[in-house]
């Protein structure tokens, strides 16, 4: 019997991350998770292990998986893939001496769709359990973007609203900046200025924290107490001093951004992502975890598609997959409704009912056939992505707007 435990007691999510029991009963060691993810830090849930995966547009044929160090006895990673859903033919071992490396790409693969897990091993060969299989379709034909693609159609806005409850239960969401160089983001949490919308039980005072990785790197309650100036010249100031806003410049790489009720409050509250400069950049993809409600208090992700040119996009409403991680009370059967304006355009119960084959060759098709995904080209403007439960039911869940446009 493998010393590692089998049982996982987790939290989630930007994807899903894992606390379990250890290699040896008072050291622990964690199963990594591989996934477009939100990171959670560690004081919210305690250990974490997740690995996040991408395909680098620079060079055709790879891929590229990177992951945060696992904490506890851990000696390395094993990555498994192959060709078939839970089918692994490779094996490529991190060995001991690099288990401080955090990116391991994967050269050369023939095109084709792939799959791919991991595991955690200690000093004694013991193995952890599978992470969560992601997949993803590799050609071998370069699809590295061109500059004036990325200008002409790009999302300059992400955005959240969704309930912010107490303790864990806050809104955790993820974006991802792609490219070369830094690119300068605005993050606001809005939560007063919604009542003019007829927004009920509005969170009073959001604060915002950012993450890279596990690493708290700004955080803000009130956004005239700093950088007030700077914020004003964006012209995406707050209109309640009480909300939150940070205006920093980041680094390519996936980011987590936390919205929490002073003193443990609650309520609706709305979580924004804007590009401010650096057009060679883009936002690629955001992902929010929160708790579907009944009635108003459902998920709503808002994006806008900036330029000149059609976009495509797919958006995913997940649910049962979280379960496979431990997250509790998750949304057993969510559904996803998109809007221009007030006119819905496009909905999805199940994502298997229709625009299956197209989905899975995104490489992002939802694991649970429950789930709801839309995969759709768009022109400029403004979009609302909506999710709700399945005859008003609720839980967990979490929403991702993704631009397939490289």
């Amino acid at each position: 019997m493998s010393s590692f435990s089998r049982k996982l007691d987790l939290e989630m999510v930007f994807g899903i991350h894992h606390r379990e029991a250890g290699c040896h009963a008072n050291q622990p060691c964690k199963i990594p998770f591989i996934g477009f993810s939100i990171e959670i830090p560690p004081f919210l849930i305690g250990l974490v292990a997740m690995l996040f995966f991408s395909i680098s547009p620079a060079r055709a044929g790879q891929v590229t998986l990177a992951w945060n160090p696992s904490s506890g006895p851990v000696a390395g990673y094993r990555i498994y893939y192959g060709q078939q859903s839970k089918n692994y033919t490779s094996i490529i071992p991190i060995a001991p001496n690099l288990i401080t490396t955090t990116t391991y790409t994967i050269l050369d693969l023939p095109e084709g769709l792939y799959y791919f897990a991991a595991k955690a091993f200690d000093n004694a060969g013991n193995e952890s359990d599978f992470s969560n299989e992601v997949n993803t379709t590799v050609v071998t034909t370069s699809t590295e973007p061109t500059t004036t693609s990325r200008q002409n159609s790009r999302l300059v806005n992400l955005s959240t609203r969704d309930w912010v409850g107490a303790g864990d239960n806050v809104m955790i969401a993820g974006f991802i900046i792609d490219g070369n160089g830094p690119k300068q983001i605005l993050i606001r949490a809005i939560g007063p200025s919604m009542a003019s919308a007829d927004v009920p039980n509005l969170l009073y005072d959001p604060t915002l924290t950012l993450y890279s990785g596990q690493t708290p790197i700004a955080s803000n309650n009130n956004w005239q107490d700093t950088q007030a100036a700077a914020i004003q010249t964006t012209g995406k100031a707050p209109n309640d001093p009480h909300e939150s806003a940070i205006l920093t410049t980041l680094n390519p790489g996936p980011y987590t951004a936390i919205v929490r009720g002073v003193s443990d409050t609650t309520g609706n509250a709305l979580i924004e992502v804007y590009e401010i400069n650096n057009l060679d950049n883009r936002l690629s993809n955001i992902s929010t975890r929160g708790q579907i409600e009944t009635g108003d208090n459902v998920m709503i992700a808002g994006f806008i598609i900036g330029g000149d040119n059609p976009k495509k996009i797919l958006i995913r409403a997940i649910g049962p997959t979280l379960t496979a991680s431990g997250v509790p009370g998750i949304l057993a059967d969510p559904t996803l409704t998109l809007y221009n304006g007030q006119t819905p355009i496009a909905s999805n119960n199940n994502w298997q009912d229709t625009q299956a084959a197209a989905i899975q060759t995104t490489g992002k098709a939802p694991n649970d056939p429950h789930e709801s995904a839309i995969l759709t080209t768009l022109n400029p403007g403004p979009y609302t992505a909506i999710v709700r439960g399945v005859s008003d039911t609720t839980g967990n869940a979490l929403v991702e707007v993704y631009d397939l446009d490289e």
